[in-house]
């Protein structure tokens, strides 16, 4: 599931930050909430804008290498550094000031 703006980058979910432009940071927080909801498994977040994801993904040719990503071969290798934690699906709705 391509995320887009929801998540920017991998660490935006996993350590529950938004994005430093984030217009209304409550709202970004419920985003997370929803793409968990949504993706069948953590793994197939993908975020908008993370350079990882194109260390993650194959390009479809090598001319494209570092231009395009076209998905994984088989199940994309977690990310160590950065990628969607496990504990975030347990932890659920957040109370959030509007």
């Amino acid at each position: 599931m391509l995320a887009s703006d929801v998540t920017h980058f991998y660490e935006n979910m996993t350590s529950q930050r938004p994005f430093t432009t984030a217009f209304h940071i409550g709202e970004m927080l419920e985003g997370f909430d929803r793409l968990l909801e949504l993706a069948p498994g953590e793994s197939h977040i993908v975020p908008g804008h993370d350079p990882l994801v194109m260390k993650l993904y194959a390009a479809p040719s090598r001319e494209l290498e570092g231009k395009v990503a076209s998905g994984p071969k088989g199940s994309r290798p977690k990310p160590t550094a950065a990628g969607p934690a496990p504990a975030m699906r347990e932890r659920g709705r957040r109370d959030t000031a509007r």
